[in-house]
């Protein structure tokens, strides 16, 4: 009976050690374990604040998107009003080039009038010289039988 106490106690050493080394290797494996949760919940945690800065990212370039929108409308209204303007001006400048031609027409007139009117001076000249002349000899003749 002392051997069979001895052999289970030998057993019971033996069970003892095995079972030591399985909750070692537990351990170790739970150890191993929370390290790989802590580091995805590093990661998780590193992913959430990736997620956050890029949503913040489009939040920006969402704005930067809407101030364009509103650069392009206020562009679109100040083109407008510049085709409304060059029109105005299209408008003006035909207009006094209507002018500029009417009055070249009547400088034309004006001149066509000038050169006949100087002509007819020219005439009333001739005239009044032949007259002039005319009203020397009559003066002569006259003068001759006053004598």
């Amino acid at each position: 009976m002392a051997t069979e106490i001895g052999n289970l106690a030998g057993e019971t050493n033996e069970l003892t050690s095995r079972i030591e080394d399985v909750i070692l290797e537990l351990v170790q494996k739970m150890d191993l374990a929370v390290s790989v949760i802590e580091s995805m919940q590093n990661s998780a945690q590193m992913q959430s604040e990736s997620v956050s800065d890029t949503e913040k990212k489009f939040d920006l370039i969402a704005n930067n998107i809407r101030e364009m929108e509103e650069r392009c409308v206020q562009m679109e209204d100040s083109t407008q009003r510049m085709e409304d303007s060059k029109n105005v001006i299209v408008n003006v400048v035909s207009n006094l080039s209507a002018i500029s031609e009417e009055n070249a027409a009547c400088m034309e007139e004006a001149a066509a009038s000038v050169d006949e009117q100087t002509k007819s001076i020219a005439i009333v000249s001739r005239s009044s010289r032949q007259v002039a002349s005319l009203a020397d000899k009559l003066t002569e003749e006259i003068n001759r039988f006053l004598v």
